[in-house]
């Protein structure tokens, strides 16, 4: 910071580096064995059923009102 007169920059300093945002990992480029794959293949077939579950029950409240 340039010296002067003001107090700013010796008093404030200088501001923090921003900060990385975090990177979204990346799909496995191992394998999965027989048992994982199952696994998550099942939670899959459970998030899809959940949404369908809830895309019928949002149809159901609008057709009540």
């Amino acid at each position: 910071m340039p010296q002067g007169k003001g107090t700013y920059g010796s008093k404030v300093g200088r501001p923090p580096a921003k900060k990385k945002k975090p990177v979204a990992k990346r799909a496995r480029s191992m394998p999965l064995t027989k048992k994982q794959s199952e696994a998550a293949i099942q939670a899959l077939r459970d998030e899809a059923g959940a949404k369908a579950y809830r895309k019928k029950q949002a149809a159901k409240k609008k057709s009540k009102k």
